[in-house]
C-alpha cells in the first residue's frame, strides 16, 4: 500500500487500516518519503517526539535563525516572508546549503556551502568549537541525559571538519560566534528535502537544541516539509514503523518493520501486489523497476498517469477541492478542509476508501475525522500538541537527551517526481530553461 503524502489524514488513516487489517501487511508508506532515505522517528530518542518544537511565531522573536537543507526562496515561500521580515528587523541569519541561491547570499549574515551529504559534520564542528571554547561546559554536559556518551563519541577537530565538509575553518568559527551571542535561536531544517540531507542531521540539530536549552538559551526547531501532509504519515500509521496513533507497528502482521526494510523489498523486486494511491512510480525507470515482479497492480488517482495506465484495476481519487477532511502542517497544527466541488466520480477519496475497507471487512464508520481524532488523542496523549495541535500550548517534555552522532558522509539520491505536487514544482523550476521564455 503506497500513499500520496498530500492525502488527507482521513485517507491516510483508512489506507493504513486497509493495509494492516484488510491485507495483513505492514508494507504501507509513501514512495516519495521512502526515496529520501530518512528513517521514521529520528528525534524520538533526543526530544521524545519527531516534530517541530514550536510554530512559526517563534521566528518573530529570534535573534538568530539557522537554515539548513531549506531553500526558502524556492521551497517555502510563505515561511520565507516571515524570515525576511525578521532579518530586516535585525535578526542574524545563517544559511547552510551546498548550493546557495541569491536570496541565501543576499539575506544571510553568514552563508556556508558544505559538500552534499556533509552538513551534519559541519554543524558538529560548530558544536565542537563551542565545547572547546567553554561555551558548552563539559562538566555540565556530562550531567545531561546521554551527556557522557555524547562527549566520548566526539571526534570533530576543526581542521578535519573543515576538510571533510569543504567549509573554511574561519566560517565555522564565525558560526560558533553567532550562536554564542544569541539568546533566542530558531533552527529551520527540511526533513524530506534530499538535496542537502546528511546522515544524522536531524539528530545533530536536536543535540544543538538540547545543549542550547541547557545553557539557558531559548532554542526551537522547525521542520518544514516539501510534501503537504507528510508530517501526518507517521501519525496516521502510513509508515511501516508506526500504526495509527504513532504507536509501534502491530505484532503478528507480515511485512517490513521499518522504512529501510521496505526499501530493501522494493530494491529486490520482492513485491507481488500493490495498491498505489496518488503516486506515479511507473513514469520513471528508476522507481518503476521496484514493481517489475508485481503480479497484480491497483491504482487510485484523480487523473491519468503511467501507473493508472499499467494497473489491473483503477479506482477514482479526488483532488483537494473535491475532498473534505483534515491535514497537519509542519508545525503540527490541524487544518480543516471543506469540499468545494463534487468529484466527477460522485465519491471522494475518503468515500472510496471507506467502501474498499468494507470489502475487506474493516469496520470504518461514517465519521472518519472523529475516529482519527479519537485515535490520536488516546494514543499520543500530551504529545498530541506537537502533532495534532488545535490551539494547545506546546510544552516540551522534560526528559531531553543527547544522542551520539558520528562523522557520516551520506548524500541522498535525488529521485524523480512521483506526486502531482512534485511534478508541478519541477515544471515551474524550468522557467527560463527553454520551456518558457522570460523577458526582463
Amino acid at each position: 500500500m503506497f500513499v500520496w503524502p498530500e492525502l488527507t489524514n482521513e485517507e491516510l488513516f483508512l489506507a493504513a487500516r486497509i493495509a494492516r487489517e484488510g491485507l495483513g501487511t505492514n508494507n504501507v508508506a509513501s514512495l516519495s518519503i521512502l526515496g529520501t532515505g530518512a528513517e521514521a522517528g529520528a528525534l524520538d530518542e533526543s526530544l521524545g517526539f519527531t516534530a517541530s518544537t514550536a510554530d512559526r511565531a517563534c521566528i518573530d522573536g529570534a535573534d538568530l535563525i539557522i537554515c539548513n537543507n531549506t531553500a526558502l526562496e524556492s521551497d517555502h515561500l510563505i515561511l520565507a516572508v516571515r524570515v525576511i521580515q525578521a532579518v530586516r528587523a535585525g535578526t542574524r541569519f545563517i544559511v547552510s546549503n551546498s548550493t546557495l541561491n541569491p536570496a541565501d547570499q543576499n539575506l544571510s549574515t553568514l552563508a556556508m556551502d558544505p559538500m552534499r551529504g556533509r552538513a551534519s559534520i559541519l554543524w558538529n564542528g560548530v558544536m565542537q568549537t563551542l565545547l572547546d571554547e567553554g561555551y558548552f561546559k563539559p562538566a555540565a554536559v556530562k550531567k545531561l541525559a546521554g551527556g557522557s556518551a555524547f562527549l566520548k563519541s566526539r571526534d570533530f577537530k576543526l581542521e578535519s571538519v573543515a576538510a571533510l565538509c569543504g567549509v573554511d575553518a574561519a566560517d565555522i568559527r564565525a558560526a560558533a560566534e553567532l550562536v554564542k551571542s544569541a539568546r533566542r535561536v530558531v533552527i529551520i531544517h527540511s526533513p524530506d528535502r534530499v538535496q542537502d540531507q546528511a546522515g544524522g542531521d536531524m539528530e545533530t540539530f536536536a543535540n544543538l537544541v538540547v545543549l542550547l536549552r541547557a545553557s539557558g538559551v531559548q532554542a526551537e526547531l522547525l521542520l518544514p516539509r516539501m510534501n503537504a501532509n507528510s508530517a501526518a504519515l507517521e501519525i496516521m500509521g502510513a509508515d511501516p514503523a508506526f500504526a495509527p496513533g504513532r504507536v509501534p507497528h502491530p505484532a503478528g502482521v507480515a511485512g517490513a518493520r521499518s522504512r529501510e526494510e521496505l526499501r530493501a523489498l522494493l530494491a529486490n523486486g520482492e513485491l507481488k501486489a500493490a495498491l498505489v494511491i496518488g503516486e506515479d512510480p511507473l513514469a520513471w525507470g528508476q522507481t518503476g523497476s521496484w514493481f517489475q515482479n508485481v503480479e497484480f497492480l491497483a491504482a487510485m488517482d484523480w487523473t491519468d498517469t503511467e501507473t493508472t495506465r499499467s494497473a489491473d484495476v483503477v479506482l477514482p481519487g479526488s483532488t483537494f477541492l473535491e475532498t473534505e477532511g483534515t491535514r497537519c502542517n509542519f508545525e503540527g497544527r490541524l487544518i480543516e478542509y471543506a469540499r468545494a466541488v463534487e468529484p466527477p466520480s460522485g465519491a471522494s477519496g475518503v468515500e472510496v476508501l471507506r467502501g474498499l475497507a468494507a470489502e475487506f471487512g474493516v469496520a470504518a464508520g461514517t465519521d472518519t475525522t472523529a475516529e482519527v481524532a479519537k485515535t490520536v488523542e488516546e494514543k499520543l496523549g500530551d504529545l498530541a500538541r506537537f502533532y495534532w495541535n488545535t490551539g494547545e500550548e506546546r510544552i516540551a517534555p522534560v526528559a531531553l537527551r543527547l544522542v551520539p552522532t558520528g562523522a557520516v558522509v551520506q548524500a541522498g539520491s535525488i529521485q524523480p517526481p512521483l506526486t502531482h505536487g512534485e511534478k508541478y514544482k519541477r515544471e515551474i523550476r524550468e522557467v527560463g530553461t527553454g520551456r518558457f521564455r522570460v523577458r526582463r
